[in-house]
């Protein structure tokens, strides 16, 4: 991914957007190459999500099947470690 690109993610909760790409969370370049963003979800909830890139009213999807994770156990932090597909 290029820094000039916005990149965010989307999935099945409320707080990543509930695939809706106009609440979808952006994705910070600031440490690039790595891209992130800081959500706060329920402990052992199951999600899905894909990652989008927005240029003007154009959105890219990545590829399927959706990605899948479960949140870490109460008072655990958790990180996702992508790539693009």
């Amino acid at each position: 991914m290029l820094i000039a690109e916005n990149v965010f993610v989307t999935g099945n909760m409320d707080v990543i957007g509930s695939w809706d790409p106009a609440k979808a969370v952006a994705l910070s370049s600031a440490e690039y190459p790595n891209w992130k963003a800081t959500v706060t979800v329920p402990a052992n909830t199951k999600f899905q999500y894909k990652y989008i890139k927005k240029h003007g009213s154009n959105v890219i999807w990545e590829s399927d099947p959706n990605r899948q994770g479960t949140t870490p156990a109460e008072g655990k932090n958790g990180t996702v470690q992508d790539s693009w597909r």
